[in-house]
């Protein structure tokens, strides 16, 4: 069960006074100040789903003082100066996409340090081919810019239309493509960072000894504020090359997503979904093309026209969770979407051989497309989700990782314990020659909201203490915030947690960036 500050009603929340802003602009010579109750409250939620069934109490932790919108990294440093000669908690705000709630202040009277103003993006360096952006740069403008002049990041998470560059180095963000493009730490090649003192310093690469870059990859705002950051990119590739395979199972699914990686292949997406979120991959978009249904769901669907598959799980997962999380076992057959990317050559050679791969792991060629389908509406997903909210249930995810001597373990393990709870699917993604991510998506009911949180919070108990017994680390791509923060203490261990505690004391020793967010 997640850390959570004092909740507070919507009418509970004090209106700070006109001197708090005087001062603030005096101090830290920042204009750009809200203290509106509306910017205030925006400023300490993000998208995560327990806060989310929270608010549909009428509850929220109390939001910050004031949002502090600074224009360059000498406007950050005043703010941390400030705030840090005073004690004051500072929570630094990106484009508020995070799933965790990173965002959710837990002490009072703090500020929230937005840094959306700091979205310059510079033309890419042809040489040295890199690109330099300030964290507040969304991801889409980024990689729309780099598109025009024949570039690519290659990193497109779900939330690229309106995440932050800067919030994407400190959650260790990871896009579609990462398989053949890495995770955001791979492409980071420089920071210019903002310490709690407000010291600015700029780590980079190449660099001798321990990588002082990697330490703030992934530290979510509590070691320093990013402001700027560096990137290596590519050459836009020539051309994308869609396959999708489908398997008689889980297992020889998995044993050809391994044997891809393993013999040096990066096809720059490579999915595998379980058999339930199978069927959503191969369901037609459009409420009136459908397709034949498995095995055990025909008796399941009405007999008048049939819904779309996510009203039709959210209505099985309402009334009888239980017999989605069986129908894994009556649909055994899997499928696998791949996308080839690159100059013409490389890209139709990589195609031929995975086929190869694929086709001696008894996998049958479905064509292109289901890759193409799965292009045009990846976005989909996510979008629908505050649909589930609104027809009071909840939806969430979790990404896990391991070795692949324990992916089928792990997959088994997180559904055997979550099913009693919530319903439950998966896809494989995020795959390298040792291991994969598994990204697994837990679906509920909220109609009575107490129980949804007691629901939600049983489910995630369930699934961290499976994953952490299958030796899987608890986050792939996501981050921590608030609703990982225990996991991630057992997982470093008493040393690991003193090594993050002293790293927390050299830059930050007041203690203002996010307190209280990791159990240290």
């Amino acid at each position: 069960m997640s850390r959570l500050p004092p909740l507070h009603s919507f009418a509970e929340i004090p209106q700070p006074s006109g001197a708090l802003l005087s001062e603030l602009r005096r101090a830290t010579g920042v204009e750009a100040i809200s203290i509106s109750p509306q910017d205030r409250v925006a400023a300490s939620r993000d998208m995560w789903p327990k806060g989310i069934l929270l608010r549909r109490k009428g509850l929220m932790p109390r939001p910050p003082d004031a949002v502090l919108y600074p224009k360059d990294t000498e406007e950050v440093s005043r703010i941390l100066r400030f705030a840090s000669e005073r004690s004051i908690p500072v929570v630094p705000v990106g484009g508020r996409s995070g799933v965790l709630g990173a965002l959710v202040p837990m002490r009072p009277h703090g500020l929230a340090l937005d840094t959306r103003r700091l979205s310059q993006i510079h033309p890419p360096d042809r040489e040295r081919l890199e690109v330099t952006a300030g964290a507040g740069a969304i991801g889409l403008d980024l990689e729309r810019m780099l598109r025009s002049e024949g570039f690519t990041l290659g990193h497109a998470p779900a939330s690229i239309s309106g995440s932050t560059v800067g919030g994407w180095i400190a959650t260790r963000s990871a896009g579609q493509h990462s398989s053949r493009y890495g995770k955001i730490e791979d492409m980071v090649v420089e920071a210019e960072c903002v310490l709690g003192t407000g010291e600015v310093v700029r780590p980079s690469r190449p660099v001798p000894g321990t990588d002082w870059l990697e330490i703030f990859a992934g530290s979510e705002g509590s070691l320093a504020v990013i402001t700027e950051a560096t990137f290596r990119i590519w050459p836009a590739p020539e051309i994308a090359i869609g396959s999708a395979w489908r398997f008689p199972d889980l297992e020889h699914g998995v044993q050809a997503l391994r044997e891809i990686f393993q013999a040096g292949y990066r096809p720059s997406v490579a999915r595998l979904y379980d058999p339930l979120d199978s069927l959503l991959a191969l369901w037609p978009s459009g409420e009136s093309e459908v397709p034949t249904p498995p095995p055990g769901m025909r008796e399941l669907q009405p007999r008048e026209a049939r819904p779309a598959p996510l009203r039709m799980l959210w209505n099985l997962a309402l009334r009888q969770p239980g017999i989605l999380n069986r129908l894994a076992g009556v649909r055994r057959s899997v499928l696998l979407v791949l996308l080839h990317e690159g100059e013409r050559w490389e890209a139709e050679a990589e195609a031929r051989a995975v086929a190869e791969v694929c086709a001696r792991c008894e996998g049958r060629d479905l064509g292109e497309g289901p890759a193409q389908r799965w292009l045009r509406r990846r976005w989909d997903v996510s979008r629908n989700f505050p649909l589930v909210f609104e027809l009071g249930g909840w939806v969430d995810t979790l990404e896990v990782a391991i070795g692949w001597s324990g992916v089928l373990r792990l997959y088994q393990a997180v559904r055997q314990a979550v099913s009693p709870h919530a319903f439950c699917m998966a896809h494989l993604s995020h795959a390298y020659p040792d291991g994969c991510s598994i990204y697994f998506t837990f679906l509920g009911a909220a109609e009575d909201v107490d129980l949804g949180i007691e629901q939600y919070d049983a489910t995630w108990a369930a699934a961290l203490a499976a994953a952490r017994k299958e030796g899987a680390t608890i986050s792939h791509h996501h981050g921590v915030g608030l609703q990982k923060a225990e996991a991630l203490a057992e997982e470093l261990g008493e040393k690991g947690v003193e090594v993050l505690r002293a790293l927390l004391r050299a830059c930050d020793p007041v203690g203002v960036l996010s307190p209280e967010k990791w159990k240290t």
